[in-house]
């Protein structure tokens, strides 16, 4: 079996002239803009999808509460996620986006 290898050439993503992200690379650019609406031991994680999504496209999302659970295997076409079963204290969370090649940089809101 050979393993399937990827060659990053990275580029810049820019929106109206500002630099945004790094782009190009086998895995995505981070999440962006996330948000986080809590309340009663739930919380409602939203972002937008990142500028680049990676070699093959999106694969999917998870989302980490620091210090707390792990929500994997979230669509590659969901911009919200309701976590459960969390504490009533202040979380931040990690937003990562995958690609074929994996796990891109995170994204965090609070």
């Amino acid at each position: 079996m050979n393993p399937t290898s990827y060659q990053a050439t990275y580029l810049t993503c820019t929106v109206n002239g500002v630099k945004v992200a790094d782009c190009g690379g086998a895995t995505p650019s981070a999440p962006r803009s996330i948000t986080v609406n809590g309340g009663k031991g739930k919380a409602i994680v939203s972002w937008q999808p990142p500028y680049w999504p990676g070699v093959g496209g999106l694969t999917g999302y998870r989302i980490t509460a620091v210090g707390g659970k792990v929500y994997d295997n979230i669509s590659p076409d969901a911009t919200s996620h309701t976590v459960t079963g969390i504490g009533n204290k202040s979380y931040t969370f990690l937003v990562e986006a995958f690609s074929a090649a994996g796990a891109g940089r995170a994204g965090n809101g609070r």
